[in-house]
């Protein structure tokens, strides 16, 4: 803190400026900049070595900083995340693989939780998945499937029997025998007319039900 002192006046620079020690405010900063710049080595290092000895006391003090403008920031904090993301995709795989090795139950047990509560999404996931490893091209969202379920009104499209609570995604044509995985070629069926479906030929599996002869 510095205190104005018009019956003082400094004998040096002429300023009535003081700080509560009695000094010259102008001069001292004065002072203080011209020592930096001559002892800038001298400095430099007497730094280094204290962080050097304080090193985990400055990652503790750093992590709460960094925590704390977190807290304030959700925003710019999910921004930078993503920015940094998108250019480290290395990075970013590598961090992942690191965290499951490391943590395989626990992810094991969010997976499981997720597929249970989220059974549309984890059937659109899994056939996707199948498709992908098939290299048969195309893919389709719960959107789609809801869609597909508004279309046919809640009925299998072989027995017509209802699948609102229990159903299958079919491919019409199954990818085992080169069928697409885009939203053209799935449908809605119950359990078990896609398990005697399985990868028939539509044509095959709708004559052995009496259609198509």
């Amino acid at each position: 803190m510095s205190m104005k002192n018009i019956d003082k006046t400094c004998e040096k620079c002429g300023s009535t400026d003081f700080m509560n020690d009695g000094r010259c405010r102008p001069c001292r900063q004065a002072y203080m900049i011209k020592f930096r710049a001559e002892n800038a080595g001298k400095i430099k290092e007497q730094k280094n070595k204290w962080n050097t000895l304080n090193a985990e006391k400055i990652k503790v003090q750093n992590s709460e900083r960094c925590k704390k403008w977190r807290e304030l920031n959700p925003e710019k904090t999910k921004l930078h995340a993503d920015e940094w993301a998108k250019e480290n995709p290395e990075k970013v795989k590598a961090i992942k693989k690191r965290w499951l090795e490391a943590n395989r139950e626990k992810h094991y047990a969010t997976c499981s939780r997720w597929a249970k509560n989220n059974r549309p999404a984890r059937r659109v996931q899994w056939q996707n998945y199948k498709a992908r490893k098939l290299a048969n091209g195309g893919t389709f969202t719960k959107q789609d499937v809801a869609q597909l379920m508004k279309q046919q009104k809640g009925k299998c499209v072989v027995c017509k029997c209802d699948i609102l609570e229990l159903y299958h995604i079919d491919h019409i044509m199954p990818l085992s025998l080169g069928g697409s995985n885009g939203p053209a070629n799935i449908q809605l069926l119950c359990p078990t007319c896609n398990l005697m479906k399985w990868n028939k030929h539509p044509i095959d599996f709708m004559q052995s039900r009496g259609f198509l002869l």
